[in-house]
């Protein structure tokens, strides 16, 4: 026996934005997804607890920033410093990180060098 529905699923359709500007185009669309849960875990708050840092006038970006677009591009298979530097530079991973502009690879090596071993073994833990 068959039933026949008899009720009419009516809606509106709204009308589709047809324009995008070339800032919103990215190769790392996924990574918003990963952030996100990266987030809602605590890990970034993590990051900012366990490497305080003092922002001074030259200082523009802090140690959790920096661990954090070393994981990220880690994730996305990007494992040289220079090309962490290249994937900075993208629209959508600033805007996840916070940075006001790009982190080159001196000031990565240069936090890194400054965590030595107390942050190793706090980042071990």
């Amino acid at each position: 026996m068959q039933y026949k529905n008899s009720k009419k699923i009516s809606f509106t359709a709204s009308s589709v934005k047809k324009e995008f500007s070339s800032e919103q185009l990215t190769s790392y669309s996924g990574l918003s997804v990963t952030s996100d849960f990266i987030n809602h875990c605590g890990i970034y708050g993590k990051l900012e607890h366990l490497f305080p840092t003092i922002r001074h006038n030259a200082s523009r970006f802090s140690t959790a920033q920096i661990l954090s677009s070393i994981l990220l591009a880690s994730l996305c298979g990007v494992h040289r410093l220079k090309r962490i530097e290249n994937f900075t530079f993208d629209a959508l991973v600033a805007r996840l990180l916070k940075l006001p502009k790009n982190i080159d690879e001196d000031t990565i090596r240069r936090h890194l060098t400054g965590l030595g071993e107390r942050g190793a073994r706090s980042l071990h833990e």
